[in-house]
Formats: structure tokens, C-alpha cells, sequence
């Protein structure tokens, strides 16, 4: 029931330009990866940013930053990039493009250094317990 009433709460925040502070933490987990998006919302009248970590268990977990607005279509757009530290290509960055509908459910668009990487489903999930250990993803890349 939290996580509904969570949901419901940042969608009607989004859609109320006037509002000001902070709109929740939420979690997002990529269809068949562990890959998890964990992102802090908040809103400054039409501005809202997003602070938080991609992660996935045991590989790696990177800061990640961006924004997030509501497009003419009525679905909120994410837009977050990060550099992960931790693999064999030093200075590796990701960007994450993703578009959810009213029950905060949608698609993500993944760029890894330029590159089109992949196209994956997101659903919203609890968020997990973290921050993973760093010397427990030193010198792994997922791929």
C-alpha cells in the first residue's frame, strides 16, 4: 500500500508546477536484470531533480544525477547519467532515459558511452538496503 500511495504521490506532484521540496525516494528495478535506479525527487516550482545510485549487487554502484519534467503526452520523463569507476573502462558513463506512465511503470533507453546499449522495461519496486561495499565490485564489469 506504501508503495502505491508513494506513487500516486509523485505523480500528483509532478503534475502541480507550483509545488516546492522534496517528492520521496524511488526505486526502479530493469525487467529480467538486478540492475536497480535509486533516485531522490525533488521539486522547485516547474524544476524537479533527481539525485540517487544505479547499482546492481555485488558489480557495481554509481552516483547518478538529472531531471525529470512531464511531457505534452501526460508520461514523466527521467533523464540521469553517471560515470561508473568500477570497470575495466575507466571513465565508463551511462545515461538512462526513462519514460513512465501514471502507475510510474514504463521503459528506459540506456547509452553507455555514446553508444546505444539497450532498451529495457522498468517497474517501480521497493527500495533496496544499500549502499553496496566498493571493494566488492572493484575490476567487474557487467556487459
Amino acid at each position: 500500500m506504501k508503495h502505491v500511495l508513494l506513487a500516486f504521490a509523485l505523480v500528483v506532484a509532478l503534475a502541480v508546477p507550483s509545488y516546492a521540496g522534496y517528492l520521496g525516494e524511488y526505486c526502479w528495478k530493469l525487467a529480467g536484470e538486478e540492475d536497480t535506479i535509486k533516485l531522490a525527487i525533488t521539486q522547485n516550482g516547474s524544476q524537479y531533480e533527481a539525485h540517487g545510485s544505479w547499482s546492481y549487487p555485488g558489480l557495481y554502484e554509481m552516483a547518478v544525477a538529472g531531471n525529470a519534467f512531464v511531457t505534452s503526452g501526460g508520461y514523466i520523463q527521467l533523464n540521469v547519467m553517471g560515470a561508473n569507476p568500477y570497470t575495466y573502462y575507466p571513465g565508463w558513463t551511462v545515461m538512462g532515459n526513462i519514460w513512465l506512465g501514471s502507475n510510474l511503470a514504463g521503459s528506459i533507453y540506456i547509452v553507455t558511452d555514446n553508444v546505444y546499449y539497450e532498451t529495457d522495461s522498468v517497474s517501480l519496486v521497493s527500495c533496496p538496503a544499500g549502499p553496496y561495499k566498493e571493494g566488492d565490485v572493484a575490476g567487474k564489469v557487467k556487459r
